[in-house]
C-alpha cells in the first residue's frame, strides 16, 4: 500500500507541474472588450498591410509558389473575417516560408481574433525576430499579453511602442491602455478547481509482499483489487510586483482529496503553502521558492515536509527553453501502526527543454534525479535513487481539441537489502533491490470554454523489479475537469 500511496502523491505532482507548464494561462473574458478601442481596430488591418509591407522590404510576402498560394489564400478569408480559415491557410503558408513578417503578423491577428492567444503570441515574437521594428506587431504582441493576463510583460511592451515615432492617435490608444494596465504593482489572485474521476486495475498493487523503504509491515493486497477513485484539488495564487522591475512575489495554496470506493486506506488528504520571489531579466527568470506540504493518511497525520527550491528557466528562442531545479526536503515521518517518528531528507536534481515544433505541435522532455533518504522506522539505513525520464508530445487537432501523449521510464536503485527481500539462493545474500518502470499515457483535452478544459486519458503501467514479488502492471482510465479562474 506504501508503494500506491506514494506512486499517487508522485503522479499527483506530475500533474500539478503539467497544468502549470503546459499552456493553461488565464485569458480574462472582459480583457477584450475593456482592450478594444474603436480608433485603433478600425484600421488595423489597412495600417498593417501598409506598415508591415514598407518596413520589411516593399511586399516580397511568401516568397515561394506554395507559400504566395496559400498566404493568397489565407490573406481573402482574413479580409472577409473568416479567421478560422484564414488561419489554416496562413499555417500552410508558414511551412513553406517561416521567414515573412507579413504572413507572421496576419496569423497572429487571425489566431487573436479566435482566442488562441498563445499562438498569436508566438506569431508576433517571430515577426520581432525577424524585424525588431515593426512596432505594429510590437503592439500587438502586448495586447496578447493583455489578455493572457501577464500584465508585467504587457506593460513592458506598451512602453516601447512609445519609445517608437508613432501617429498621436496610436499613442493616445497605447497610453490609455497602459491606465488601465495601472501602476504594474497591483495584487492578483487566481486559482485553479480540478475534479476527476479514475478507475484504477490495481490500486494494492497486488504482488502479495511488498519490500518498501517506509515500513514493512505495509504490505499489498495479493487479490489484486481494481477500484474508482475521486480526487479534487483546488490551487489558489497570489503574486505581487515589487519595486524592482522583473521582481515578482509569488504565493500559493493547495488543497487535495482522494478517496476511493472500496480500498479506503488509501484515502488522503494533502495541503500544500509555498512562498517565494521569481526575478525575470531579458530571456532569463530565476525562482526561489520555500514550501510546506501535510499529508493525512485515513484521516491520520502520516507526514510532513519543508522544502526550498531553485529554479531557472532560459527562453532560447521563440520555440525552445531549457529549464533547471533542486530542491531540498526535511520530511517528517508521524508514528503510526505502532512505530516511532522519524526524520529523513530527499534531494531533487531536474532539468527539461520545451520544443514547439510549430502551431500544431509540441514536445517536452524533462529528467529527474532524486534521491531519498527518509525510511520510517525499521530501514533506516536504507535509501534510493530515482531516475525519471519523461517525453511529452502535443498535437492540436482543432483550435478546441488537443491530443497528448507522454511516456515514462523510472529506474529505482535501492542503497541497501531490505530485509523483508528474499536471500538469494545462489550467494545466500539479500539482494540489494532495483525496479524500472515503464509508463504510457495518451489522452486528449477538450476546450469547453476559455477557462474550463475536460481531458480523458488511458495509462498503462508495467514495473519491472529483481524482486519478484515487487513486479506488477496497472491499467488506468481517467476523467478531469480543470476550471481557471
Amino acid at each position: 500500500m506504501a508503494n500506491s500511496f506514494f506512486r499517487r502523491v508522485f503522479s499527483l505532482a506530475l500533474v500539478f507541474s503539467v497544468l502549470f507548464s503546459s499552456g493553461y494561462l488565464l485569458a480574462n473574458d472582459q480583457v477584450d472588450d475593456l482592450n478594444r478601442n474603436e480608433n485603433l481596430d478600425s484600421d488595423r488591418v489597412e495600417i498593417a498591410s501598409e506598415a508591415l509591407l514598407a518596413q520589411a522590404g516593399g511586399g516580397n510576402s511568401a516568397s515561394s509558389n506554395l507559400a504566395k498560394k496559400y498566404f493568397k489564400e489565407g490573406k481573402a478569408f482574413f479580409d472577409k473575417g473568416d479567421f478560422e480559415n484564414a488561419l489554416e491557410s496562413f499555417r500552410k503558408s508558414l511551412y513553406e516560408d517561416p521567414t515573412d513578417p507579413v504572413l507572421n503578423h496576419l496569423m497572429g491577428r487571425s489566431a487573436y481574433e479566435l482566442g488562441n492567444y498563445e499562438e498569436a503570441l508566438f506569431a508576433f515574437e517571430r515577426v520581432l525576430v525577424l524585424n525588431p521594428n515593426l512596432v505594429l506587431s510590437r503592439l500587438e504582441k502586448a495586447r496578447t499579453h493583455m489578455a493572457l493576463g501577464s500584465r508585467v510583460e504587457a506593460r513592458q511592451e506598451f512602453n516601447r511602442v512609445l519609445e517608437s515615432d508613432i501617429p498621436s492617435d496610436v499613442r493616445k490608444n497605447v497610453e490609455a491602455l497602459l491606465a488601465q494596465l495601472g501602476s504594474g504593482r497591483e495584487h492578483t489572485f487566481g486559482g485553479i478547481l480540478l475534479l476527476s474521476n479514475s478507475w484504477n486495475s490495481n490500486v494494492t498493487l497486488g504482488t502479495g509482499e511488498l519490500p518498501s523503504p517506509f515500513i514493512p509491515s505495509f504490505i499489498s493486497n495479493p487479490t489484486l483489487r481494481s477500484d474508482r477513485i475521486f480526487s479534487s484539488a483546488l490551487v489558489l495564487t497570489h503574486q505581487y510586483p515589487l519595486a524592482h522591475e522583473g521582481l515578482t512575489w509569488k504565493n500559493n495554496a493547495t488543497g487535495y482529496i482522494s478517496d476511493n470506493s472500496t480500498v479506503n486506506e488509501n484515502d488522503l488528504n494533502l495541503g500544500i503553502f509555498s512562498t517565494g520571489l521569481e526575478k525575470v531579466y531579458q530571456r532569463h527568470t530565476f525562482g526561489g521558492f520555500a514550501n510546506w506540504t501535510g499529508i493525512l493518511l485515513q484521516g491520520d497525520s502520516y507526514q510532513s515536509n519543508y522544502t526550498g527550491a531553485l529554479t531557472y528557466k532560459y527562453a532560447y528562442s521563440p520555440r525552445v527553453s531549457w529549464r533547471f531545479g533542486w530542491n531540498y526536503t526535511r520530511r517528517h515521518h508521524f508514528a503510526v501502526s505502532g512505530t516511532t517518528q522519524t526524520l529523513g531528507f530527499v534531494h531533487v536534481y531536474t532539468g527539461g527543454m520545451s520544443f514547439r515544433q510549430d502551431e500544431k505541435n509540441t514536445w517536452d522532455i524533462s529528467w529527474t534525479h532524486k534521491f531519498d533518504k527518509s525510511p520510517r522506522e525499521g530501514n533506516e539505513g536504507n535509501a534510493y535513487n530515482r531516475y525519471d525520464i519523461v517525453t511529452k508530445y502535443t498535437r492540436v487537432l482543432n483550435p478546441r481539441v488537443n491530443f497528448n501523449l507522454s511516456f515514462t521510464r523510472r529506474h529505482d536503485e535501492y542503497t541497501s537489502s531490505l530485509l523483508t527481500t528474499p536471500v538469494d539462493p545462489g550467494t545466500n545474500v539479500r539482494p540489494q533491490r532495483s525496479d524500472l518502470m515503464l509508463s504510457g499515457t495518451g489522452g486528449f483535452t477538450i476546450k469547453l470554454t476559455p477557462k474550463v478544459f475536460f481531458d480523458i486519458s488511458g495509462t498503462y503501467t508495467d514495473n519491472n523489479s529483481n524482486i519478484d514479488v515487487s513486479t506488477y502492471m496497472i491499467r488506468q482510465l481517467a476523467m478531469t475537469l480543470t476550471a481557471i479562474y
